[in-house]
């Protein structure tokens, strides 16, 4: 049981990331020096960036405060998987939603070192793919 439900988050896992993938290929193969806006560079690409790292900050507190509520409470080990899915999603949602900011900041303005912080929270997404070993050591599991 366990095993297929780990199996169903990957799955998400898997489709959040692919998506930010394919959006970063294209942005690179299509939009290669077309699409530059000049008057949108300066701004957008530190707001970009001012709003990704509170999110990548966010995910983490919120997804250890839902896997504390997890370890403490005393329901069935469903309901506890439940709760590590619900804490992984919204982790990788908020992952998610910082970096296309700051890959479509990338797309309107074309500067390079914008790829930095998206490639960086491409690794770190990647680095949270669920597991049913890191299930076992997250919640505790006695199972």
């Amino acid at each position: 049981m366990k095993e297929d439900f780990i199996k169903k988050l990957n799955i998400i896992w898997f489709a959040l990331i692919f998506g930010q993938v394919i959006f970063l290929c294209v942005i690179l193969l299509v939009f290669q020096d077309s699409g530059i806006n000049e008057s949108s560079q300066g701004l957008l690409e530190y707001v970009a960036v001012g709003a990704l790292l509170p999110m990548v900050m966010m995910s983490q507190v919120l997804y250890k405060k839902q896997i504390q509520r997890a370890q403490a409470s005393e329901a069935a080990e469903e309901d506890k998987l439940m709760m590590y899915q619900t804490a992984t999603i919204v982790k990788a949602g908020l992952l998610e939603g910082g970096n296309i900011f700051c890959l479509v900041a990338y797309l309107l303005t074309g500067v390079q070192w914008l790829l930095i912080p998206i490639v960086a929270v491409l690794g770190l997404f990647f680095m949270q793919r669920p597991s049913v070993q890191k299930y076992d050591i997250e919640v505790g599991s006695r199972f």
